[in-house]
């Protein structure tokens, strides 16, 4: 009996010591196992997930945001869970979807064309609980930070762009707000074919003829608004169908 409970204890003796040394157990170049250097175990983290059109009910979680933006569906919500910084265009055609940034920054940078296109659909913003969502074009010169068109509705934090594009680019009745501030190389925003831009920041042209604002295919600077405007606290820049807003900081 003794020896059978010896032999019963020195089996869990070896296997906890099996165990022990698992996590140090790694392969060396020549394949000769080495149980001095640990195993490096790496955790994946989630940094978004989408919620259902309700509101509160989680879809599915991921660690890749290019994956949530395959899987959005129409009228979804992606919420981040951590910063992202993202270096492909978004883009978003006949849907609406929103971006609850629930405390955290979204930073959408290309290297050479628009960083974010919406045709026809709708990006909505939930920054209530803090967090920016900035887009910044590339260095073409029809590199746009946000390109909006066929009616699309935008809402982003800051747009800008790397090269001689256009911070905000919108037309055929493209609304868009910008609740931080604008920068472009040539130009600062351009409207036209009855858009609607409004920037509660300011706006910036950054190299060119440093054009402020293109409304209707006229040139504007920034002194060239109108005398009265539609929206109390804004200075409006207007021509044929399109207007600019730029607030009165």
């Amino acid at each position: 009996m003794k020896y059978e409970i010896g032999i019963t204890l020195a089996l869990i003796f070896t296997a906890g010591l099996l165990i022990w040394m698992i996590p140090k157990i790694s392969f060396a170049k020549d394949g000769i196992i080495d149980l001095a250097v640990p195993l490096m175990i790496t955790e994946v983290r989630d940094i978004c997930q989408i919620i259902a059109a309700d509101g509160t009910t989680v879809v599915e979680s991921y660690d890749d945001f290019a994956d949530a933006l395959m899987a959005v569906e129409n009228r979804q919500i992606i919420r981040l869970l951590d910063n992202i910084d993202y270096d492909s265009a978004i883009v978003i055609k006949n849907k609406s979807i929103k971006f609850d940034l629930n405390g955290y920054t979204l930073n959408i940078e290309v290297n050479y064309l628009d960083a974010l296109v919406v045709d026809g659909g709708e990006l909505l913003l939930d920054n209530s609980g803090g967090g920016e969502l900035n887009v910044k074009g590339g260095i073409s010169s029809y590199g746009y930070g946000a390109h909006v068109y066929n009616g699309g509705k935008v809402t982003v934090t800051n747009a800008s762009t790397n090269g001689s594009g256009t911070g905000v680019y919108a037309t055929n009745g493209a609304k868009v707000y910008v609740c931080g501030n604008v920068r472009g190389g040539g130009t600062g925003v351009y409207a036209d074919t009855s858009a609607q831009v409004t920037i509660d920041g300011t706006v910036t042209a950054t190299c060119g003829e440093y054009v402020y604002i293109t409304v209707g295919g006229v040139k504007k600077y920034q002194g060239g608004h109108e005398l009265i405007s539609e929206k109390n606290g804004y200075f409006e820049y207007r021509s044929a169908s399109s207007t600019v807003w730029v607030k009165d900081v």
